[in-house]
């Protein structure tokens, strides 16, 4: 409880204590970050005894077919919605949540 005055009638209230409910603020996840920033962000997840990074480069310049590994070497940046992205975020042990918070966090990189 809280006291405060009535300021028309000097008069003293009791008032309960308002309770302030914390307003959610849904978070955004960018469609398109730069090929170096997720470069960045991924080479901070630990996958084994590496990193997401290179376990997916690796995976492209040894397991990929040539079309595959051409593409990935020539895209400047992930869309969210690319098929190839997301056809490969199972075999790299990646959900829809944790890929999307890989490109909120990305989109957080200066370079």
């Amino acid at each position: 409880m809280r006291t405060e005055i009535n300021v028309s009638t000097g008069e003293l209230v009791e008032l309960p204590d308002e309770v302030v409910t914390p307003v959610e603020i849904p978070v955004t996840v960018p469609q398109e970050i730069s090929k170096a920033q997720g470069i960045t962000v991924m080479s901070k997840v630990p996958v084994g005894g590496s990193n997401l990074w290179l376990t997916v480069k690796a995976y492209f310049d040894t397991e990929a077919d040539e079309v595959s590994r051409d593409l990935f070497k020539a895209i400047t940046v992930f869309n969210r919605q690319s098929p190839m992205l997301n056809n490969l975020k199972g075999l790299f042990g990646l959900d829809d949540a944790t890929l999307d918070q890989l490109f909120v966090e990305g989109a957080q990189v200066v370079v």
